[in-house]
């Protein structure tokens, strides 16, 4: 027997409350009706969820897999030893869910395959916070969108969103990017960063040694600095 769960989840209203901004231009109309304060103790929840979740498919490589993702994997997280308790609280957040809301079950005449409604509990403020996090999160989590959730991997950016296609079948090497732009910035940083962890220790050794031999001697150090430069940008090349 198949029972379909009614859940009322709005995959746009989680997006917009990851990317919600206080001092952004436009508020999103369905978040509009909320206090800023809320709103920002609602994201920072919620992204502490969303967060752990993409996170259990990123692999050691750094290569990420949406397809990799499950709950069973969160709380293999979890429990390790350098478990964090935002995977924790991920891992315990059907509980919670099922604590908070109230679950009915409806027969329907006929052949028609029972149906499982959801709806919250009425909540008290201190708790309403995790309780809407929670409902946000477990629809999620009950819905295809779960391998389709990403977060741009280009640290300016961050932005939150939705993977076209059949996500859950790829591997994406470099992470995931929410666009060609922010992709093509953040290899331009690692690019960078890749050059200088290889710039050549004894070039520098040289140098401090020829600035010692020559520092009472007037014009020589300019000649050593254009020298060092030079030689800097070769090993450079060489190693890129």
């Amino acid at each position: 027997m198949h029972v379909n769960v009614v859940l009322n989840f709005d995959p746009s209203e989680l997006v917009d409350t990851l990317n919600w901004s206080s001092s952004g231009p436009h508020v999103s109309v369905r978040l509009q009706p909320f206090q800023s304060k809320y709103l920002a103790a609602l994201q920072q929840r919620l992204r502490e969820y969303v967060d752990a979740w993409i996170k259990c498919g990123v692999r050691q490589d750094g290569s990420e897999a949406p397809g990799d993702r499950s709950h069973d994997r969160v709380i293999q997280l979890a429990v390790d030893p350098s478990g964090t308790p935002e995977e924790l609280m991920l891992a315990n957040s059907f509980g919670f869910f099922c604590d908070t809301h109230i679950l009915k079950i409806n027969f329907p005449l006929g052949s028609k395959d029972p149906t499982l409604e959801v709806s919250p509990q009425e909540a008290k403020p201190h708790t309403h916070v995790h309780q809407k996090a929670t409902s946000l999160v477990v629809g999620l989590l009950l819905s295809d969108l779960r391998y389709r959730i990403a977060k741009c991997r280009y640290e300016k950016c961050g932005q939150y969103f939705f993977l076209k296609g059949k996500a859950r079948e790829k591997v994406y090497a470099h992470g995931l990017f929410c666009s060609t732009r922010c992709n093509r910035a953040a290899s331009a940083v690692k690019l960078t960063k890749q050059r200088r962890g290889r710039f050549n220790p004894m070039v520098i050794a040289w140098a401090a040694e020829l600035l010692r031999q020559q520092k009472n001697k007037p014009g020589d150090g300019e000649t050593a600095k254009r020298k060092l430069l030079q030689i800097g940008r070769a090993s450079c090349r060489e190693r890129v």
